[in-house]
């Protein structure tokens, strides 16, 4: 029996397979080297490259390339180092990272970004203001958790991706 992340990734290879011009994809996260999220958006990209798309894994922290990444992919990291202060948070990961992908995604003329998780999704949203691309994010989120403010602000984030 199949359960629920099985069709949430298949809708996502799906979704991009329909997007058949589109065929350079940028997938963004914290880093490839975990598990959870990380291992998914990882097997997403590696899919996508095992069937022709141009795919660039792009980390912002890890500073070389998963061994469980497709050789047929490129990778790119950030290279940022974890703060915890909220306005050095604010200003170098999401404005200076959101700017810094913007530019790649111009650079490289990626069609689609891919986003888990909630750092990425918002590198990504500013991302979208310097460059054309269209952004995918996906969130597993727990059902009890959903009324602190940050929840509630990326509740209000997700209206601003493309799918």
């Amino acid at each position: 029996m199949l359960d629920d992340s099985y069709f949430v990734i298949t809708r996502f290879y799906l979704f991009c397979l329909i997007c058949y011009l589109m065929k350079k994809i940028l997938l963004l996260s914290d880093s490839f080297n975990g598990y959870g999220a990380e291992h998914m958006i990882g097997w997403i990209g590696n899919m996508l490259a095992d069937n022709g798309y141009e795919v660039i894994f792009c980390s912002i922290y890890d500073k070389s390339k998963n061994e469980k990444l497709s050789s047929k992919s490129n990778f790119i990291s950030l290279n940022l180092d974890r703060d915890t202060n909220p306005l050095f948070l604010i200003f170098r990961y999401f404005m200076f990272a959101g700017i810094q992908i913007g530019n790649l995604c111009r650079k490289y003329d990626i069609d689609i970004i891919i986003t888990f998780k909630e750092n990425p999704l918002c590198i990504a949203l500013i991302a979208k203001l310097f460059s054309k691309v269209k952004h995918i994010h996906s969130e597993r989120d727990d059902p009890y958790n959903r009324d602190t403010i940050a929840s509630k602000i990326k509740m209000w984030l997700y209206r601003f991706a493309d799918h």
